[in-house]
């Protein structure tokens, strides 16, 4: 009987403080995921083709981590939710939101096909700006109560987002690394939308299930991962977000089993009960440790593999290495080098061009300065490229330096079925740049080495017969 009373009263001790501690480390792992996704996007913001939604995108996640965190560390510390800072960090958090959509359908807008596409399309990136313009307005100024405005945002970024996923996103024509994680952004943002809204009124009012609405946002900056694997810092971005997570829910787990029903009862049937729960915690807290690495590791390998098909750069360079030693042609060598960055990578196109092939064409002083451009959208020069028959849907372009400057170029195409290359695949296809420019030199000195044996040879001959010619001038007086 003292059992059945006890649960439900360590029920409603113990599940305020499991929503706020749970609060508290989603909030947390969301704002650590989201600097790192906005420094990484402000670093890719230096290279051409990079689009700004990325680093809006990034703002508009941190705006929701940030002042989410504020408010549950306001509410964990006794501050009532009506307080003027609440309200703040409250008013922080649901801008974020309510100027989401913007950088998402501005991510979208390119794939809209059909005119009146890119005319919705455009409306809805509008629609989107001014809504959230008013929102804000609303949010600061307190007009509305915050309830009120709190879940117009919700229902605002969810009806954006659905008419922009069903105006710009089609299956055959959006590629699948897009196409997925935007679907899965879309159910995210509406099923939290749904939880945060009508949560409180199921279940006699449980904070647990808008509790679970809040974090339902986590699920976006997981599809994020993939959305963003179409810019060059993908991979770490992967990489190190997966950690903060796995950090995240390990932490999660570590509360909750600390303040489980089951722990707080085997230890109190120890002689000293505080004693024996600080030890059970940090007994669990290492075997979670333990098995942080092991789990990371797998998942980070698995990921790779999935997102990114990412092959055994050392072995293809070494192979390539040995096949460009034996080639004397140009043309071997172009064909070699192609083979070694298409078929690796899974690229749609690959082609080695001359520089001096485009005489018409305005190339960046960073190509002819030997770094690597990436081609956004619209740009000049990849329309050009797509006009000139070279190659279409040029993305990338590598510059091959020979003899102290950019002789050839290598236009890269990934194509619409793969996601965009990232650090290790453009590291790689510069070392593939380099290794044939280190060829080119090689050739280069051996028809000069042969050249220079040519000259001698025929200045040798040429002495040669200079001196049989003086010596019959000799002889031929004695004769006559």
């Amino acid at each position: 009987m003292r059992i059945a009373i006890l649960i439900p009263a360590l029920h409603v001790i113990v599940t305020p403080i499991a929503v706020s501690a749970g609060d508290l480390i989603g909030f947390t792992t969301g704002l650590l995921i989201t600097v790192l996704l906005l420094v990484l996007t402000l670093r890719a913001a230096k290279l051409p083709g990079t689009p700004r939604a990325n680093i809006v995108f990034a703002g508009c996640a941190f705006l929701w981590s940030a002042g989410g965190l504020a408010h549950a560390a306001l509410l964990s510390s006794g501050i009532p939710s009506a307080a003027r800072l609440a309200f703040l960090a409250q008013a922080l958090q649901f801008s974020g939101v309510a100027a989401f959509p913007i950088p998402v359908l501005a991510i979208w807008r390119p794939f809209a096909s059909s005119p009146w596409q890119k005319t919705a399309a455009r409306v809805l990136v509008v629609a989107a700006c001014l809504s959230a313009g008013v929102i804000a307005v609303l949010l600061w100024s307190a007009a509305i109560p915050p309830p009120g405005v709190m879940h117009a945002t919700g229902f605002n970024a969810a009806l954006l987002l659905s008419l922009g996923a069903a105006v710009s996103l089609r299956r055959d024509s959006t590629p699948r690394p897009v196409y997925l994680p935007s679907l899965a952004i879309v159910f995210a943002v509406c099923a939290a939308t749904l939880a945060m809204t009508f949560g409180r009124h199921l279940h006699g009012g449980h904070m647990e299930y808008s509790a679970a609405g809040a974090h339902l946002v986590l699920l976006v900056l997981l599809c994020a991962f993939l959305l963003f694997a179409r810019f060059r810092f993908a991979d770490v971005f992967i990489r190190y977000g997966v950690r903060i997570l796995l950090a995240g829910a390990w932490a999660t787990v570590l509360t909750l089993v600390a303040q489980s029903w089951f722990l707080m009862q085997l230890a109190r049937r120890a002689p000293s009960p505080a004693a024996a729960h600080v030890f059970l915690v940090l007994f669990f807290a290492n075997v979670l440790l333990l098995s942080f690495t092991f789990v990371d590791d797998r998942i980070s390998t698995r990921l790779n593999r999935w997102l990114f098909h990412a092959p055994d750069y050392r072995v293809e360079t070494r192979q390539l290495g040995n096949r460009l030693r034996h080639l004397q042609l140009e043309s071997e060598i172009a064909a070699a080098i192609e083979d070694a960055a298409l078929r690796p990578l899974e690229l749609s196109g690959v082609r080695m061009v001359a520089r001096g092939d485009f005489p018409g064409l305005l190339w960046p002083a960073g190509i002819l300065e030997g770094e690597t451009v990436e081609l956004g959208y619209g740009d000049p020069l990849r329309e050009a490229l797509d006009k000139s028959g070279a190659c279409r849907n040029v993305e990338v372009v590598v510059p091959i330096s020979s003899a102290g400057k950019v002789t050839h170029l290598l236009l890269v195409a990934p194509g619409p079925t793969r996601p965009g290359l990232v650090t290790h695949d453009v590291s790689y296809l510069e070392a593939v740049a380099t290794q044939c420019g280190h060829r080119l030199d090689a050739l280069r000195r051996e028809r000069e080495a042969i050249e220079r044996q040519s000259r001698e040879a025929l200045l040798q001959q040429q002495v040669s017969e200079a001196e049989l010619r003086a010596l019959r001038a000799q002889i031929n007086p004695h004769f006559l």
